[in-house]
C-alpha cells in the first residue's frame, strides 16, 4: 500500500505544488508609418519607455492602441505601438 501512494504521487502532483505559470515575458507589436509591424518581446513590466530605448525611438511620438500614453505605462501582452508621424513645418 506505501508503495502504492509512492507512484501516484510522482504522476499525479497535489493542487498544492501546481503553480500558476506567470509570464515572465510580454510581446508587443511595434510599427510605424510604410513599415511592417515587428513582435518585440520584453521583460514583464516593461514600460513603453523601456520600448522607446529598445528600438532607439525615444522622444517620439507614438500611440498605444490607438491612445497617447505617458512613457510609464506598463505593456501588456499582445498591444500594438505606432510611432506617429512627425507634422511636415512649413508646408503650404
Amino acid at each position: 500500500m506505501l508503495k502504492q501512494k509512492v507512484k501516484e504521487k510522482e504522476f499525479a502532483p497535489s493542487h498544492e505544488e501546481i503553480k500558476p505559470k506567470t509570464a515572465e515575458k510580454v510581446t508587443v507589436f511595434f510599427g510605424s508609418l510604410g513599415s511592417e509591424a515587428r513582435e518585440i518581446t520584453l521583460a514583464q513590466g516593461a514600460t513603453l519607455g523601456d520600448l522607446l530605448k529598445e528600438v532607439k525611438m525615444v522622444g517620439k511620438e507614438v500611440r498605444v492602441n490607438r491612445t497617447h500614453e505617458a512613457n510609464s505605462y506598463e505593456l501588456k501582452e499582445g498591444e500594438v505601438v505606432v510611432v506617429v508621424p512627425e507634422p511636415i513645418a512649413g508646408g503650404a
